[in-house]
């Protein structure tokens, strides 16, 4: 006969568990809830349509770029296969092929915008075979609480901005493991790197993503605890 102990509690974890607000705690488990959900905001019609800011809000479009950017193969060339992708992704979610133009120009923003590390580097820089997208981890962990990640963001580590910010949440893992997908994993000149694509709605124009507005947002959405985990 089985004489172990199969413990009450859930044994795997993710961000999106750990994220949640204390008032959205009872109804977590019983929601499919989608990455990168935001709820969903109408375009202003005072906007030119087919632009990059009134592209439709939400789920759609988080999922719509992820999956565009999970299936570019190579960083380097990847103007040969983007117009054909954009096409066929925008129809598979829904959005209007409209949107191409300023999507595949949105795209080459970022695949030639420098990135300051280490070392200056581009996106397009990136062997192909130096990428790994949606790579999957699990990992074990300790029980810890709210308490602990409060201790763990204090002043002495330099994370005691977010500190305050754990207040919201209602965290009290009981071991078990950390499970999750990196959006894309990379190596360029000897360092790796960890990327997630976020495609959070800040305003209506450049102007409005500035350091502070994209600090608020990471602070509203958990990005930080994401960041660590």
């Amino acid at each position: 006969p089985f004489n172990g102990r199969i413990p009450s509690r859930q044994l795997m974890h993710s961000f999106s568990e750990l994220s949640i607000q204390k008032e959205e705690q009872a109804s977590y488990f019983n929601n499919d809830k989608d990455r990168d959900a935001e709820t969903i905001v109408e375009a202003d019609p005072d906007i030119p349509k087919y632009n990059i800011f009134n592209l439709p809000k939400g789920v759609k479009a988080g999922n719509f770029f992820h999956e565009l950017l999970e299936n570019i193969g190579d960083f380097g060339k990847y103007n040969d296969e983007l117009k054909d992708n954009t096409h066929k992704y925008l129809d598979d979610h829904a959005i209007s092929k409209q949107y191409a133009d300023c999507v595949m120009e949105n795209i080459s923003t970022l695949m030639n915008r420098v990135l300051n590390g280490k070392s200056s580097f581009r996106l397009c820089d990136i062997k192909k075979e130096n990428k790994f997208p949606e790579l999957e981890f699990y990992y074990p962990l300790k029980p810890f609480n709210q308490n602990d990640l409060t201790i763990a963001f204090s002043e002495d580590t330099g994370q005691s901005v977010f500190r305050e910010d754990l207040s919201r949440l209602m965290i009290d893992v009981d071991g078990g493991y950390m499970k999750g997908f990196i959006d894309l994993t990379f190596e360029h000149n000897g360092h790796y790197y960890l990327l997630d694509w976020k495609s959070n709605w800040l305003g209506e124009s450049e102007a409005d993503y500035t350091l502070e507005a994209i600090i608020h947002s990471m602070k509203e959405h958990n990005y930080y605890l994401q960041y660590h985990i």
